[in-house]
């Protein structure tokens, strides 16, 4: 672990990287994780979003494209890693994630005075392939 990991607030032991990878001091490994992570604490189970644990640890981080974050094809001021974290270089934090009703994460992007929802996966892979 280097130091660009901080700890999570609220979950001992656990450190997060502005990137979404976790490292567990108890079992000085990386978890594997998809767009969701499972912590422990007390014995308890927490299922968290990758996006809420960055937003919470890093509050107002900056991010540059090129740094695991690419820009998003007609949307100018917002970023997107491979995980779906979408960053808006507007208000210079992550931006939340949404389940509409087919249980699909999506996210409202606004450009020119209007408001897109957008699907994450679709964003991914225009941005990413």
């Amino acid at each position: 672990m280097n130091r660009h990991f901080k700890q999570i607030k609220g979950f001992d032991g656990y450190y997060i990287s502005k990137t979404g990878t976790i490292y567990s001091k108890k079992s000085h490994k990386y978890l594997k994780r998809n767009k969701y992570v499972t912590l422990y604490k007390n014995d308890k189970k927490f299922i968290r979003t990758i996006s809420k644990l960055i937003k919470e640890t890093f509050d107002n981080i900056e991010i540059k494209s090129g740094e695991n974050f690419k820009k998003i094809n007609n949307f100018e001021n917002y970023l997107i890693d491979k995980n779906g974290n979408v960053y808006s270089t507007h208000t210079k934090k992550l931006k939340k994630i949404q389940i509409n009703s087919l249980g699909k994460n999506y996210i409202l992007l606004s450009k020119n005075g209007k408001t897109y929802n957008k699907l994450i996966d679709n964003l991914i892979s225009e941005t990413w392939n």
